[in-house]
């Protein structure tokens, strides 16, 4: 049911037609790649959520930069 057709591997660059899979055992776990930038990702939202509702012009990150 696909009509596409696949392009040659001549027509694709060299580090994409001489890649192979990762083997399992050169695999790390997700918890070690995936989670910590989720876990970065969702903790920026948390702590830069209200910079932008400050009282003062600039934001919270403003108020050390004026002296006041």
């Amino acid at each position: 049911m696909n009509d596409q057709t696949a392009p040659s591997t001549s027509s694709l660059p060299a580090y994409i037609s001489t890649a192979v899979p990762n083997p399992l055992e050169k695999r790390a776990p997700w918890y070690k790649n995936t989670a910590p930038t989720y876990a970065g990702i969702f903790l920026w939202f948390v702590f830069w959520q209200d910079a932008v509702n400050a009282p003062n012009q600039g934001g919270l990150l403003s108020k050390a930069l004026g002296g006041r």
